[in-house]
């Protein structure tokens, strides 16, 4: 599990920024828990002390972050940010069939509005078909009528 919470010196967004979410096994294979381990105590994500011109840690945090998964995954289209893995993330979600309320909790989200910005939207086929296919369709006429 990842927590998520706040510290001492550290807040929080709003309060259901404040979550547990599970550890997928692709990133325990690849060895997330091991780096882990070797960063020690702290931040996962060291966070640069900001320009006086903008004092939002977080965005000097995304926009590193952002260069290193660009490079990792050779992309070079620099409008694809950080930021762009929660939609990512959602949009994966979304395809996999997740509960609303589950991609709600996991991206930390308050309302229903606010997840829906962060997925293409719509329902992918496969699940439409699959409702499809558990109805019984008795009152269907049949052949003679």
């Amino acid at each position: 599990m990842v927590a998520i919470r706040p510290t001492t010196d550290r807040r929080l967004k709003n309060g259901s920024s404040a979550r547990l979410l599970p550890m997928p096994e692709t990133l325990m294979v690849e060895g997330f828990i091991d780096w882990v381990l070797q960063r020690g105590p702290g931040l996962l994500f060291s966070e640069p002390p900001p320009p006086a011109t903008d004092p939002r840690l977080s965005h000097y945090a995304s926009v590193r972050l952002g260069k290193l998964l660009r490079a990792q995954a050779g992309i070079a289209d620099r409008s694809a940010v950080f930021h762009s893995s929660r939609h990512f993330t959602a949009q994966q979600l979304v395809d996999a069939g997740a509960e609303q309320r589950v991609i709600e909790q996991i991206l930390g989200h308050t309302s229903r509005s606010m997840t829906a910005r962060y997925s293409r939207g719509g329902v992918p086929l496969a699940l439409l078909k699959e409702a499809m296919e558990r109805r019984r369709w008795g009152w269907v006429p049949g052949p003679s009528g």
